[in-house]
């Protein structure tokens, strides 16, 4: 029996993915701060854990439990994400530090704790990066997108170091699905819009256009089956991508200054 250790194993896209892998007959270790969620899943081949991958002794705490069952890992899963929609002029700057420290660093520290546990020469690594990581950076998601982009700069950077030593790190950009992620992405984008004193004109006039991209949500089996490929195929891709935003790869196909131009004008339209 394969094991594997995931985080955010308790949300939308973990949870998901957790309840397929269990039936394909891999045992894992399922961390999530929110372990309530998981107390339905637990069984001989899904261990909920607590913990919280911000802080290292909370860390090592699930490493002491992950080995009293098992001395050796085939893959770390980094699934853990949040998110957050604000204008980088006025959002709490401590908010943009939390982003980086769960969607970035938590991966960080969770790679670094396990790895001595992943099989030599032979284990994977998965972190869950994203579309925004990806394309040009758009106006308003600048927290988030900050976040992924360092994920995206530290995977490909383990890539090429743990290279070396014949384990395989994989990246899953991944585009917008139907969890409780998405339905939280309205609620901060009408708080937004209430508490922001600059954008007001600019957020009525790109409302529709976030309306779109909200209908336009995905089910989290394709997450899943891209997690899978990554996790079984023989010479898995370096990066998955997953139901991507077809506005995003519009402004990307045409360069930063079209992109630049777009938005300019977009912004002259709301003055």
């Amino acid at each position: 029996m394969k094991h594997i250790l995931m985080t955010g194993a308790a949300g939308g896209l973990g949870k998901a993915a957790l309840v397929e892998l269990a039936a394909r007959g891999y045992r894992i270790f399922a961390l999530d701060i929110a372990i309530e969620n998981l107390m339905g899943c637990s069984s001989a081949t899904i261990i909920p854990i607590q913990c919280d991958i911000t802080d290292a002794h909370s860390l090592l705490c699930a490493k002491e439990k992950v080995q009293g069952l098992t001395d050796r890992l085939d893959a770390i899963i980094n699934v853990a994400g949040i998110f957050a929609m604000h204008s980088l002029s006025e959002v709490d700057p401590t908010e943009v530090e939390h982003l980086i420290a769960v969607n970035c660093m938590g991966s960080v520290r969770v790679n670094q704790t396990f790895l001595d546990l992943l099989v030599p020469g032979q284990g994977r690594i998965i972190n869950c990066s994203s579309e925004v990581g990806r394309f040009a950076a758009i106006p308003f998601n600048g927290p988030y997108t900050i976040s992924k982009k360092a994920l995206e700069a530290y995977n490909d950077t383990l890539r090429r170091e743990l290279g070396f030593l014949g384990y395989r790190i994989i990246k899953i950009q991944g585009g917008s699905f139907r969890t409780a992620m998405h339905a939280r992405t309205e609620e901060q984008f009408a708080h937004f819009k209430e508490t922001t004193k600059l954008y007001g004109p600019t957020l009525k006039l790109l409302e529709p256009i976030l309306k779109w991209e909200l209908r336009h949500v995905h089910d989290p089996r394709h997450f899943t089956n891209a997690l899978i490929k990554a996790l079984e195929a023989k010479r898995p891709k370096s990066a998955y991508r997953v139901k991507n935003s077809p506005l995003l790869k519009l402004l990307t196909m045409f360069g930063q200054r079209f992109t630049d131009l777009i938005f300019l004008v977009l912004g002259r339209m709301a003055r």
